[in-house]
């Protein structure tokens, strides 16, 4: 009889295991995990933040974008999804910004990556969130990221944050959302411990590009500072990198330009040729004895002609034009009566020089 009962109740198992495991899943997404207890405010410290922190929208890199778990049956079968509607992305960075506000940074998010590089910059991918459920709960989320200082990178990498749940119930859905808000976590602890140790580190030892000169020891690059190319004024600095700095040119267009390019100090001017020395006069020779006038004759009216239009120097559209060192600087790509617009070096950027300016620059 006892045998007969086990049998019984495992043979029932299977069968009701198998029809809860059946139909999608519907979960919202969020963040702190349960496990985390109460989110708590993030209040304002008196001490000072540690440093400000532009944190610039991920891309969703994962390859399905809807479902975020799998749902096995007793046999170990995947019979349904755990789908979502939230923005995985906004997700993750949501968690980030948490965690990094608990550390004292000071969050700013942004769309896009700002021109005025003053602050430390944080991008990434979100790569991974998904979360197997058999007997337990499984979770993985990764993502990876770039954070750089004023132009400079400190790091680039990626975390992962994995965790086994044992959920309870047949709440798949929320089970589910609390076994990735748990992996989320891990992640998301690991990259600010690491931010908090390694941003201030770097900053404290002089070790990025905020310090006054360049690591290529070239001329010193502030922002605003007026810089020159050999042939002129190209504009003033808005941001700098390690080997380039960011300029904002004199016709409204910015460009980013190699330092060895550029220098703060203004061409000499050109040196004027001096004046030649006209030859001292002969000696005057004695007078011919004076002829005899022959009648004057009226001259004939001038003939009126016209006046020849001024030629433009010679240039056509594709010239290529160089640097007086021989390097390249540019293509010309649309001729104008006194200007000439330029195909910069670097392939995307545009500016406007005098004609004559670019006659002056092909080889």
């Amino acid at each position: 009889m006892k045998r007969s009962l086990g049998l019984f109740t495992l043979l029932t198992s299977f069968l009701v295991l198998p029809a809860c495991a059946f139909g999608n899943r519907n979960l919202v997404l969020t963040y702190p995990p349960k496990a985390d207890g109460v989110a708590q405010p993030v209040l304002s410290s008196p001490v000072e933040p540690l440093v400000a922190v532009v944190l610039v929208d991920f891309l969703d890199q994962r390859v399905e974008k809807t479902a975020v778990g799998a749902i096995h049956n007793g046999f170990g079968s995947h019979t349904a999804d755990a789908i979502t509607n939230t923005n995985v992305a906004d997700w993750v960075m949501s968690a980030i910004a948490l965690e990094l506000q608990k550390a004292r940074f000071r969050v700013i998010r942004a769309h896009s990556v700002p021109l005025d590089l003053e602050n430390s910059v944080v991008t990434g991918e979100v790569l991974t969130a998904y979360c197997n459920m058999y007997r337990k709960y499984e979770g993985d989320v990764s993502f990876s990221v770039s954070v750089k200082y004023r132009g400079k990178e400190i790091f680039h990498k990626t975390y992962d944050g994995k965790v086994t749940y044992k959920g309870h119930g047949t709440d798949f859905g929320s089970q589910f959302a609390e076994g990735l808000s748990q992996s989320l976590g891990v992640a998301a602890k690991e990259f600010t411990a690491e931010l908090s140790r390694d941003l201030p580190a770097a900053i404290s030892e002089g070790k990025l590009i905020s310090e006054r000169t360049s690591s290529i020891g070239g001329p010193e690059f502030y922002k605003g500072v007026k810089v020159y190319t050999k042939t002129g004024l190209l504009g003033e600095v808005i941001d700098t990198a390690v080997d380039a700095v960011y300029v904002g040119l004199t016709n409204g267009t910015t460009l980013w330009v190699k330092k060895e390019q550029v220098s703060t100090t203004p061409p000499a001017p050109a040196v004027a040729p001096a004046p030649v020395t006209a030859p001292a006069p002969a000696p005057a020779a004695a007078p011919a004895p004076a002829a005899v006038p022959a009648p004057a004759v009226a001259p004939a009216p001038a003939r009126r002609t016209a006046t020849a239009k001024p030629k433009l120097p010679a240039l056509a559209v594709g010239t290529k034009l160089f640097n007086p060192d021989g390097s390249f600087f540019g293509t010309v790509t649309i001729l104008d009566k006194s200007a000439v617009a330029v195909l910069l070096a670097n392939g995307y950027s545009s500016i406007t020089v005098p004609r004559e300016q670019a006659v002056g620059m092909q080889r």
